[in-house]
């Protein structure tokens, strides 16, 4: 398989862990193509044949999916979350708490964020059939909306002694743990509120749900659900069915990245919507569109395997359409470097700021729009497509 470029891990493993410190890329400003039709590559040749048919090459990509992809994906989240479980727990075992404190929790939710956003952008399956999804992240919510549902259910006194006191989605997940770590409030602050053990069982609550949940769709992976995937059984008609329902949750990322992260917050005019931001409270979520992106292209390249940018050459002789697809995702990283540090809070209250937002949208909707021509076209697979409804 071609990766991404040279520096890249040889294992998608540790590529998944270095997506807690941060994610890179080039830069183009490629159009998206129109392609010839043509096999002819430049070289005088057209020759299609391979090594694969079509069926073995499409087995290929949904057994690299499963295992190279999805399980240590899932896994990573897994071993954030029980850290953060861990963590958590350690600190509230103590009677006063110190900055010190407050900073391990707060890198503790961090990483399992940064986990998320990578395990998040495989939406499909056990994490979404069960609701089990929008309950480790509900999305879009209004940052002041969290807040007061948060602070309601600690008002009331609640020990959490049986779990949540209610089954909203929004009160169970990260985004209700990294309210409380991170609010500056003074009244709410962890460290200044006046009902710090409260606050604590509450984050030893969604800390210990969060690894239920995610220990229960690693294991759906790792049975019945993965085997089914990898044959094209069960609910899936093929392993062409399987992947063209993993394609349709692919493309879907992408709209949810460009519909509710970025065009919500941008909404129509200056100052923007900060009450639609993803991470309001940690200033993470230029960071987590990083995440996804490479995520994405990640599974698009079967991490260090068989990916499809191996099914275009290799099946199909199409070097061109993996190339262009690549220049594409190298726009994107472009794009987003030129956010630099600044916070998306910041980006979206100022022109220039919006200038270089839209620019990372625009960059987003042209891969998208070559991924559902070129590639659909040359693969012959299908994915459904205006699927995004809602997060």
């Amino acid at each position: 398989m071609k990766t991404i470029n040279t520096l890249m891990p040889t294992t998608f493993a540790v590529v998944l862990s270095t997506l807690l410190s941060g994610c890179g890329g080039g830069g183009s400003n490629e159009q998206t193509p129109t392609t010839s039709p043509t096999t002819d590559q430049g070289n005088g040749s057209t020759d299609n044949s391979n090594s694969l048919t079509e069926e073995q090459a499409l087995e290929k990509i949904t057994s690299v999916l499963v295992d190279d992809v999805i399980l240590p994906s899932y896994q990573l989240m897994l071993t954030e979350s029980e850290d953060l479980q861990n963590t958590t727990s350690e600190v509230c075992e103590k009677s006063e708490f110190t900055e010190a404190d407050l900073t391990r929790l707060q890198t503790a939710w961090s990483k399992a964020n940064s986990a998320w956003q990578v395990a998040r952008t495989i939406k499909f399956g056990p994490i979404s059939d069960t609701y089990i999804y929008s309950q480790i992240q509900y999305m879009p919510i209004e940052a002041t909306k969290l807040t007061n549902d948060v602070e309601s259910i600690l008002i009331e006194g609640e020990t959490f002694a049986d779990g949540f006191p209610s089954s909203k989605h929004q009160l169970q997940g990260l985004p209700a743990f990294e309210y409380v770590v991170f609010n500056q409030d003074e009244a709410n602050a962890f460290l200044s509120s006046q009902n710090q053990g409260q606050r604590c069982a509450y984050l030893n609550v969604i800390a210990s749900n969060t690894v239920t949940l995610m220990d229960e769709v690693l294991t759906q992976w790792q049975g019945e659900y993965g085997e089914q995937f990898m044959a094209g059984t069960g609910s899936f008609s093929g392993h062409k069915g399987a992947i063209e329902k993993y394609l349709t949750f692919w493309f879907e990322y992408l709209e949810i990245i460009n519909d509710e992260k970025l065009k919500a917050t941008l909404d129509t005019s200056l100052p923007g919507n900060p009450e639609l931001l993803e991470s309001p409270f940690a200033h993470v979520s230029v960071n987590n569109i990083k995440t996804n992106i490479t995520a994405l292209e990640q599974q698009f390249n079967g991490a260090t395997k068989f990916g499809f940018d191996d099914l275009l050459i290799e099946l199909h002789d199409r070097e061109d359409v993996k190339n262009e697809i690549t220049l594409h995702f190298k726009a994107v990283h472009s794009a987003l470097v030129a956010l630099e540090n600044a916070t998306l809070a910041d980006l979206i209250a100022t022109e220039t700021g919006r200038e270089k937002l839209t620019a990372v949208r625009t960059s987003i909707t042209e891969l998208r729009a070559l991924m559902a021509s070129d590639f659909v076209q040359v693969t012959d697979l299908a994915p459904g497509f205006n699927t995004n409804d809602g997060d």
